[in-house]
């Protein structure tokens, strides 16, 4: 297991319905790795209180690690949830391992941060289609985005806010006023679209926004009322950032 330095680092949490099995966790993703079910033990920074959990923890990127924690008790997992938005902190020990966690509560489902996991991004450049998931390093996606002189972009849907289905009418219009927004900011973009790969939902029109700051990618998400996009650096594996 690699030990990570510094200790403090960012993590988003969520409570699970259930304890997941190995096969149910990112089998095809170099970047998570499995740590669950384990007798963990977290301590709500500043208190006495003290819960055992599982965990899994993975989504490592350059300053960040996703650390998904469930406890035993449904009592237990809403004061977690409370202590997360008065200050967020908890220390973790995991056998010899111990550091503290800041915590970012999500109200997105787990069920749905795992399909926009899974869920294959494609963008068009003239004739040539990029494909890419999060987490998984993409040489051509790097290579596109070199050849647009952009070092950053964000991969953005106006579909079917909140993950809840709309007509195709209201996203069409959802869409145009994306661009409308991205045309009036003076961005550069490429069209593509999201594809669920168990075709529970049909693809998502998206766009690849070039050379922006997350702060302006993450307005833009929740201004079109998406709980989450993909975040690109240049080099470093596209990263899934949750907006709720």
């Amino acid at each position: 297991m690699t030990v990570y330095s510094p200790p403090d680092f960012e993590a988003i949490t969520y409570d699970l319905d259930h304890v997941p099995d190995q096969s149910e966790i990112h089998p095809d993703d170099p970047h998570t790795t499995w740590l669950g079910p384990l007798d963990a033990e977290i301590r709500l920074a500043g208190t006495r209180r003290r819960y055992k959990v599982g965990m899994l923890l993975g989504e490592e990127s350059k300053d960040a690690i996703g650390i998904s924690i469930w406890t035993i008790t449904d009592t237990a997992n809403e004061n977690v949830a409370k202590h997360c938005q008065r200050n967020g902190q908890i220390d973790v020990t995991l056998g010899m391992l111990r550091f503290r966690a800041t915590l970012i509560p999500t109200e997105v489902e787990p069920t749905l941060i795992e399909s926009y996991r899974k869920t294959i991004f494609r963008v068009w450049n003239v004739h040539t289609r990029v494909e890419f998931k999060v987490n998984l390093e993409n040489p051509m996606l790097d290579s596109l985005l070199e050849a647009k002189n952009a070092r950053t972009a964000a991969f953005i849907t106006a579909y079917n806010p909140g993950s809840e289905k709309s007509s195709p009418e209201d996203n069409d219009r959802a869409h145009k006023a994306l661009l409308g927004d991205l045309k009036s900011d003076g961005f550069r973009w490429l069209n593509g679209d999201g594809v669920d790969p168990n075709d529970i939902w049909k693809p998502e029109t998206s766009v690849l926004i070039l050379a922006l700051d997350k702060s302006k990618a993450t307005s833009l998400a929740k201004k079109y009322g998406q709980n989450a996009y993909v975040w690109i650096e240049r080099g470093d594996p596209p990263q899934l950032v949750l907006t709720r």
